[in-house]
C-alpha cells in the first residue's frame, strides 16, 4: 500500500474528497510555514498520524526542513 493511499485510509475516502485547497498546498504551492500549517491542520484533525503526515510531506517536495515544521506543529 502506497503512502498516499495510507493516509487515504485514514481519512476515510479518497483524494479526490479532500478539500481542493488542501491538495493545492500538498501538491503544487510552494511549501511555506502558512501552508505547512494548513496542510497539517486538516489532516491532525481528521487523525492521520504525525508520522504519515510529515512521511507524505516530505515526498511531495523532499526536502526535510518541511519534516520538522509539520513535526513541531503536531507537538504543539
Amino acid at each position: 500500500m502506497s503512502l498516499l493511499q495510507t493516509v487515504e485510509q485514514q481519512l476515510g475516502g479518497p483524494i479526490e474528497t479532500w478539500p481542493s485547497n488542501i491538495i493545492l498546498l500538498l501538491f503544487q504551492e510552494f511549501p511555506s510555514p502558512a501552508n505547512i500549517k494548513q496542510v497539517a491542520a486538516f489532516l491532525y484533525g481528521n487523525g492521520v498520524w504525525e508520522s504519515k503526515v510529515t512521511n507524505l510531506y516530505t515526498t511531495c517536495y523532499g526536502d526535510q526542513s518541511n519534516y520538522l515544521v509539520v513535526y513541531s506543529l503536531y507537538e504543539t
